[in-house]
């Protein structure tokens, strides 16, 4: 599990432990 964690980046590992509300309004805000 930890080799698998490890192939994405870290800010692609902090999106995944919010919820998909927050993540959604991150990326709507950002563009």
């Amino acid at each position: 599990m930890s080799n698998l964690l490890s192939r994405f980046p870290r800010k692609d590992l902090g999106l995944e432990s919010k919820s998909t509300i927050d993540v959604e309004f991150e990326l709507g805000t950002s563009t």
